[in-house]
């Protein structure tokens, strides 16, 4: 979940959650110093969460449908427009690295309520979810 927050326009929690990830590198994959040779900006998206994002799923293939599981769940709800778009995002990603999933239980199910998250994601009042629940549905297509 800190990857919802690592690029938020909050300072103090951007700078938070960049840390805790920094300290968790060894563990994701992402390779050391990664993260400071590369500070997150505020808002948007960008190629250094993405590149995160998927050395994090990688490194743990058999928890890919559990983190689609748990972005699903923020993509629409309560949470802060912020939130919500990253987690589009990182769903999208998610659903472009099903061909890796570990095979098993419930995983079609998990993704046909992911993708349909996204869907009503496309009809969220906030612009910044709307394009970034369309930039993962481009995922889906092969053209994110």
């Amino acid at each position: 979940m800190l990857l919802l927050h690592a690029g938020h326009p909050d300072h103090s929690l951007r700078r938070s959650a960049v840390a805790a990830l920094g300290a968790l590198e060894q563990w994701h994959g992402a390779g050391p110093g990664k993260l400071a040779a590369s500070p997150v900006p505020a808002g948007g998206t960008d190629a250094w969460l993405k590149a995160l994002c998927e050395a994090l799923l990688r490194s743990q293939r058999d928890r890919l449908a559990r983190h689609c599981v748990s972005y699903s769940k923020r993509v629409v709800g309560p949470a802060d427009a912020h939130v919500r778009a990253r987690a589009a995002l990182l769903l999208g990603i998610c659903l472009r690295l099903q061909a890796e999933w570990v095979i098993g239980g419930d995983n079609a199910q998990v993704h046909t309520q992911a993708v349909k998250q996204l869907v009503c994601a496309l009809a969220d009042k906030d612009a910044e979810v709307r394009r970034e629940a369309a930039r993962a549905v481009g995922f889906l297509s092969g053209t994110g």
